[in-house]
């Protein structure tokens, strides 16, 4: 099975992607981060650090569980498929 590449598409997006990357970067102001918050900032808006964690990770562990479960059988071997499922395992192990 071959997979075609799309390269005009994805120079595309990666283009625009740095472009907006850059323009928030130019025009965003400073947030409070951590200890740095300011203290008027509303609560609600706050996470706890494990939320804050789990969102940092959730793409780290969604993108392979995707992939394992998007991709058909044949276009992995059986030692990939244990290797990114032992990667999405170990999230879960404390």
């Amino acid at each position: 099975m071959s997979v075609r590449c799309q390269e005009s598409p994805v120079l595309a997006g990666s283009a625009t992607l740095a472009a907006l990357g850059a323009l928030v970067l130019c025009l965003a102001e400073p947030a409070g981060y951590g200890k740095y918050t300011e203290s008027r900032m509303p609560v609600a808006t706050r996470l706890s650090a494990r939320a804050a964690w789990f969102l940092q990770e959730l793409p780290s562990f969604a993108v392979p569980a995707g992939i394992l479960a998007g991709q058909p059988r044949s276009l992995f071997g059986q030692p990939a498929t244990v290797l990114l499922g032992l990667f999405c395992a170990h999230y879960f192990h404390r």
